[in-house]
């Protein structure tokens, strides 16, 4: 028996479900991560339920014979190359073991001077892949929000700007902590 789903938070829950061991009737699970398929997907140019509406014809107007699985036991060789796999390098820093050891030493540098909030507004995961980028030369220190806003402060010549951020994005100073603290202790 098998099981279709769609829907991010409906294959979470089916998932679940396996795992707490409720579908054991099932032996073949099709999961598609947007609602009603790769049809309703973001790429999808037309109305979803146009496009799947003429899926569904086409589907009854196909003549039998080709609706079918083949029989050909052996793949076309298309699909594989025949020459051997080769390891690429990923996230290499430089190819001289020095320099990139350099680089490594900049980069623990950068990530001990960045904020670690890895709050993702600089367009870079972490705060550690923002480093990395600055070492690379594909990013800026300013690309952080929070360095460029210790800039902006500098360069206007205001004492502190904190006041018009949100709350969660202002600087906290000890004795702001502090007074805080005092206030909240009974």
């Amino acid at each position: 028996q098998h099981l279709a789903v769609d829907g991010i938070d409906n294959i979470i829950e089916v998932l679940e479900d396996l795992e707490d061991g409720q579908l054991p009737q099932v032996d073949f699970l099709e999961l598609n991560a947007c609602n009603q398929g790769c049809v309703g997907g973001c790429l999808t140019v037309e109305n979803p339920y146009v496009a799947q509406t003429r899926i569904k014809q086409l589907i009854q107007h196909m003549p039998i014979s080709m609706n079918k699985v083949s029989t050909d036991p052996e793949p076309p060789s298309y699909m594989f190359d025949d020459k051997p796999l080769e390891a690429s390098p990923v996230n290499v820093l430089d190819d001289d073991i020095e320099v990139a050891m350099q680089k490594y030493a900049q980069i623990e540098q950068l990530v001990e001077t960045l904020p670690g909030l890895d709050c993702g507004s600089c367009g870079a995961p972490t705060c550690r892949a923002l480093a990395e980028d600055i070492v690379q030369g594909l990013a800026s220190e300013d690309d952080c929000i929070f360095r460029m806003r210790e800039r902006m402060q500098y360069l206007m010549g205001m004492g502190d700007a904190d006041e018009y951020l949100p709350l969660p994005f202002r600087r906290r100073d000890e004795e702001a902590e502090k007074a805080e603290q005092e206030r909240s202790e009974p």
